[in-house]
């Protein structure tokens, strides 16, 4: 009898990778691929040549090994985005780390305040959404040509396929979504004078987008189906933990996403005060706030040039105590993250050794996580005593024993990749 061989596309902001499982317990990461992000004059975007000439070859390989693929479903990070004209993109695809919404958020709240925006849509304000790089599209008449536009997983099922599909729980992301009725708002769309033909109906994750084109299947070396799974990896890491509503779960990754599942949204005054936002999956609502992740350490280890274990006995061997915002702006794009943390930490208190480094950024991710944990129980009227971490911060022991120390709740790691899981999970569920 064959063999299933469902393959997951997972794009990080940082790096990517595509994964096959048969059973959706056992998975064999058979390529991984990074350094698409551009940095040019000042501006941040995505090289998208790169990244599905990457792609292929990353097809071609599983092809290669298992020989047949039954399907295959791409997921990835929120709220960027390919502007199309026709079959065309529009370039460039900006990145969410370009500074280019600073403005147009201010210039977005002029016409719709944030208290309003949030009554429709239960999105935080940050300046990285959608709807604040579309607002500076259109300021820069970038929309004046589009006929569509992709969110970064449907841009590369649109790639494969040749179908444009707009799915839920991606859409969410942008901070345009109607959380009644779970549709993009044409109301927020017309206030904004925005082209109405950009919204169209959302699709739910589990549709099939279609075969691969002709080319395609020749170039990797077989034909299957794609389907749209939870599209959104933040939502399709929560759909992979089988934790019920008592736990907070943290998907541990380029951003800590720490939150909670609700059967429904949550867009009261207090969640808009505590910038929580509800985004989609399947079957609930996460409701949860962005908290910078592994990007700082990540960037530590830059400069600091060790294994993950050996960072980890570092932090845990070092004494210092000292904690810094791990949100602040000067972080997101900081060339020089040692002297980022430096000027957020207290001039006669400095870090003295890298062990003195690693322990800051985990304790301080720590201290984030708790604040996060207590809004969630003063905002839900719940105990959380129990927190799950997921994605690659599950396999940080220094990041996992600082958090449970720091928030004095119990932490279960989960090293599973939540978002491949959560993928596959949906594939499986879909007869093709």
């Amino acid at each position: 009898m064959e063999q299933n061989n469902y393959v997951a596309i997972d794009l990080g902001a940082t790096n990517a990778k595509i994964t096959v499982s048969r059973d959706g317990r056992i998975f064999d990461e058979v390529y991984r691929f990074k350094d698409y992000l551009i940095s040019e004059n000042g501006h941040f975007t995505w090289d998208l040549e790169k990244m599905w000439n990457e792609i292929l070859v990353g097809l071609k390989k599983v092809v290669e090994k298992y020989h047949t693929i039954t399907s295959i479903g791409i997921d990835g990070w929120g709220v960027d985005y390919v502007l199309m004209n026709g079959d065309n993109p529009i370039l460039p695809s900006y990145s969410y780390r370009d500074p280019r919404t600073t403005k147009s958020m201010q210039d977005l709240f002029a016409i719709i305040p944030f208290e309003m925006l949030y009554l429709y849509t239960g999105i935080q304000k940050n300046q990285i959404n959608t709807i604040y790089q579309l607002m500076d599209d259109f300021a820069q008449h970038r929309l004046d040509n589009a006929t569509d536009f992709l969110f970064m997983p449907e841009y590369f099922t649109y790639k494969l396929t040749g179908q444009k599909i707009h799915e839920y729980s991606m859409a969410t992301t942008s901070g345009l979504v109607d959380l009644a009725t779970g549709e993009y708002s044409q109301e927020i769309v017309a206030k904004l004078g925005w082209p109405a033909h950009l919204f169209p109906k959302l699709s739910k994750p589990g549709c099939v987008a279609g075969p691969l084109k002709d080319d395609v299947a020749a170039q990797i070396g077989t034909q299957t189906k794609v389907i749209m799974p939870i599209t959104h990896d933040t939502a399709s890491a929560y759909y992979a933990v089988d934790v019920d509503f008592d736990s907070v779960i943290i998907s541990s990754g380029t951003w800590s996403l720490v939150g909670v599942k609700l059967r429904k949204g949550n867009n009261s005054t207090s969640s808009a005060a505590d910038n929580f936002t509800n985004e989609g999956s399947v079957g609930f609502i996460c409701y949860l706030k962005n908290i910078m992740g592994l990007w700082i350490y990540d960037q530590i280890r830059k400069q600091i040039p060790v294994e993950h274990a050996e960072a980890s006995k570092l932090a845990l061997s070092s004494t210092y105590n000292e904690t810094f915002d791990v949100n602040d702006a000067s972080i997101l794009n900081a060339s020089d993250m040692k002297a980022a943390i430096c000027k957020l930490l207290p001039a006669d208190r400095q870090p003295q050794s890298d062990g003195d480094y690693f322990r800051t950024v985990f304790r301080s991710l720590g201290v984030a996580y708790t604040k996060v944990c207590e809004q969630l129980e003063i905002n839900l009227h719940q105990r959380y005593n129990r927190i799950c971490i997921v994605g690659g911060g599950a396999k940080n022991e220094a990041l996992n024993q600082l958090t449970q120390e720091v928030s004095h709740r119990e932490v279960i790691a989960i090293p599973m990749e939540a978002p491949t899981t959560g993928n596959i999970k949906i594939q499986r569920g879909v007869k093709l």
